[in-house]
């Protein structure tokens, strides 16, 4: 067998037709499904070869302290979940592009895109800036793309119960716990993301065996408390169902431990989970952090939360998870 040329590989990725959209892109919520769809759509029509989500390493908002939040999504859930939609993210290193003109910018990404192929449709949301001081706008990306001959279309922000749905209005309403809006806002259930890992087994010691989960320090967490939510293992790229529980998230305050280690207990699953990656998604917010007097108080209030999550089982909404969301148009 004859090895294969380097240069035959490259002038394959040459020839192909790229579809990109560029954007940060927190929680990619119902807004950004939006871009996303359009992008999808264009795929027959225009002979596309590959759709690319241009994103950043890091939140340039919160690096230039325009968000005191950190992000809702790491880059490899981020990642994960644009690949399952169909469209593959790269990401730029944004301290090395934050102080390029907008034109500078512009020449920068084109020729890091040429590897990958010739872009020949750009859609962009209608909020999009970039460049030194956010000074590139609409009229720079659209200039640059009359100029190259590439598609260019400007999707529109979503309104939701009078307001744009924006990454800023999510995590505002995580905050107060309102996970109906939430999700509803998301277009999926939230969710935390992890490896389960050993811990003090407190949970078990009162009857309640839970699963503690590494979750990445750079995530936007929810209001401290407990939640109803629904739990899946992952397995292969697919995904298992675990069944309905209780996720607590916040410190400790019964046993005087400050850490925040959310911890689920799954009802009626009994099978070791060390070392697995599970997702715990959060579907209804049931009552804040709280300190008992004796560990025996806080078993009796965790007996009511359960009868509460089965009692109230069947009003809980839940959405699709992420991998099961439908991009339209």
């Amino acid at each position: 067998m004859s090895p294969i040329n380097p240069f035959t590989i490259v002038l394959a990725n040459i020839m192909k037709g790229l579809g990109i959209t560029i954007g940060y892109f927190d929680a990619l919520h119902r807004g950004h499904q939006r871009i996303f769809s359009k992008l999808l759509s264009l795929k027959e029509v225009h002979g596309l070869d590959e759709l690319l989500v241009v994103t950043f390493d890091i939140s340039p908002k919160r690096l230039m302290r325009r968000d005191p939040f950190f992000p809702i999504l790491s880059n490899y859930e981020k990642e994960a979940m644009l690949k399952r939609w169909g469209l593959r993210a790269l990401f730029l290193p944004f301290l090395e592009v934050m102080n390029l003109e907008p034109r500078e910018f512009l020449e920068y990404l084109f020729n890091l895109l040429k590897v990958h192929g010739l872009v020949r449709a750009l859609v962009i949301g209608e909020d999009f800036r970039f460049g030194r001081n956010r000074r590139g706008g609409l009229k720079h990306l659209r200039d640059f793309s009359n100029e190259k001959g590439i598609l260019f279309l400007v999707v529109e922000k979503l309104k939701w119960r009078g307001g744009d749905i924006s990454t800023s209005r999510i995590k505002r309403e995580l905050l107060m716990g309102n996970l109906e809006d939430v999700n509803e806002m998301l277009g999926y259930n939230y969710f935390l993301w992890g490896e389960v890992k050993r811990d003090k087994g407190i949970g078990a010691s009162l009857g309640f065996p839970t699963a503690n989960i590494s979750i990445p320090p750079s995530k936007h967490l929810p209001k401290y408390g407990v939640y109803i939510s629904r739990v899946w293992k992952e397995a292969g790229g697919e995904w298992q169902l675990l069944g309905r529980g209780l996720l607590h998230i916040g410190p400790r305050l019964t046993f005087g431990d400050h850490r925040v280690v959310p911890e689920v207990w799954i009802e009626g699953f009994h099978g070791n989970l060390y070392g697995e990656r599970i997702l715990v998604e959060l579907l209804r917010f049931l009552r804040p952090t709280m300190t008992f007097e004796s560990a025996e108080k806080l078993k009796e209030r965790m007996l009511e939360d359960s009868m509460y999550m089965r009692d109230h089982w069947n009003e809980v909404k839940s959405l699709s998870p992420w991998w099961e969301v439908k991009l339209k148009n």
